[in-house]
């Protein structure tokens, strides 16, 4: 557990899991899963991405993350 740049509590999870493309090519994704408490339950975001890519979108998906606002 972690706090955004804004002072909102979020749960984080990463994991990588080797797959197989429909052309046979094998692959490693990259998740990012990002919980946040609202009034009414639990928001759920998640980039999903291939290792390959992750460099490249990791650091927007975070600059995402640290402009969310929650109200109470």
């Amino acid at each position: 557990i972690s706090t955004t740049a804004n002072g909102v509590p979020i749960g984080v999870i990463t994991s990588k899991t080797p797959v197989t493309t429909v052309d046979g090519v094998a692959v490693e994704l990259f998740q990012k899963q990002v919980f946040i408490k609202t009034r009414v339950g639990i928001l759920l975001v998640t980039l999903t991405t291939t290792e390959e890519l992750k460099q490249d979108v990791l650091s927007q998906f975070d600059a995402m993350i640290e402009t969310l606002k929650v109200e109470k």
